[in-house]
C-alpha cells in the first residue's frame, strides 16, 4: 500500500521502494529508497542524494552529508533541534518524510 507525503506546495507516494511524484493513476516514479538512502532515478541510471534515520533527514551520503530536517509522529520538519518548522506530513514512512525533503534534489 502506497504512503503519503505532502507539504509545501509538494506531493508524493512511497511504494514498493520506488518514490513517485502525484498520487494514484496520475503519478510518476522520480526515485527510490533502500536501507535508508534516497536516490534520484531508477535501476542502473540511480544516483544517492541524501540518507534518512533515527528520525533525521541528510542531504548528501556517507561523510559528506548535512542534516536537513526530522520526521516524527507523521511530522516533517525543515531544520533540527530548537529550530525546526513544521513543513508537511507522512504516513509514517520514512522514506516518504525524507522525499518531501529532499524534493529538490528528486527532480
Amino acid at each position: 500500500m502506497a504512503k503519503s507525503f505532502k507539504g509545501s506546495g509538494r506531493a508524493g507516494e512511497c511504494e514498493d521502494s520506488r518514490i513517485y511524484e502525484g498520487s494514484g493513476l496520475y503519478r510518476n516514479v522520480i526515485g527510490e529508497y533502500h536501507d535508508g538512502t534516497i536516490y534520484k532515478g531508477t535501476g542502473v541510471y540511480k544516483t544517492a542524494v541524501g540518507e534518512y534515520h533515527d528520525g533525521t533527514v541528510y542531504k548528501g551520503t556517507g561523510l559528506y552529508k548535512t542534516a536537513i530536517g526530522e520526521y516524527e509522529s507523521g511530522r516533517v520538519y525543515q531544520g533540527t533541534g530548537l529550530y525546526r518548522s513544521a513543513v508537511g506530513s507522512y504516513d509514517y514512512e520514512p522514506a516518504a518524510a525524507a522525499a518531501l525533503l529532499l524534493w529538490d534534489e528528486l527532480t
